[in-house]
């Protein structure tokens, strides 16, 4: 396929991966905590190479900055949601022998969410050391919710997305 044309089908997947991400996201937003962002991001690594990945990371923390306010939660996604996709890429080969470590990533990631975000902020802000620690444990309730949902997201739509994957790899290769 020429360069123009792969070039093309690279940015338009990486738009309509980002709308994806984001409308799902946007759709879920009531319930607290319990999104497929971590799935769909992590799952992009195993579908697309990391360029891609990162740009679909990029894209959507823009788009949510862009509907809901430039806020310091931005700062946090700009960092946590690439990092997430390199964590994904380092294990890429031990996924793909044990599914379970994927389910591993998405659940650990939940639960670690609040932690990382109280680390960014106390660089950010400065925090002494109580403040710190409140806003660490105020987190910890949402991430019990984070984690065990992302538990049960990945456990149930790794392997059906996987599938999915693998009918159309043939058709659409990246």
């Amino acid at each position: 396929m020429k360069l123009r044309y792969r070039s093309t089908i690279n940015i338009t997947t990486v738009a309509c991966y980002s709308a994806l991400v984001f409308a799902i996201q946007v759709a879920l937003a009531f319930i607290p905590n319990v999104e497929l962002v971590t799935l769909l991001l992590s799952f992009s690594v195993m579908l697309f190479p990391l360029w891609m990945s990162a740009s679909i990371c990029i894209v959507f923390t823009m788009l949510e900055a862009l509907v809901f306010g430039f806020m310091p939660w931005v700062i946090l996604y700009l960092i946590i949601w690439p990092l997430l996709c390199v964590i994904t890429l380092l294990l890429k080969k031990v996924i793909e022998k044990q599914w379970l470590v994927f389910v591993a990533v998405n659940t650990t990631f939940g639960f670690l969410f609040g932690s990382v975000d109280t680390l960014i902020f106390y660089i950010m802000y400065g925090f002494d050391g109580p403040a710190t620690m409140a806003y660490w444990i105020k987190s910890l309730p949402f991430d019990v919710i984070h984690g065990t949902s992302n538990f049960v997201i990945a456990l149930t739509l790794y392997k059906p997305l996987t599938s999915l994957k693998e009918r159309l790899s043939e058709k659409y290769k990246f």
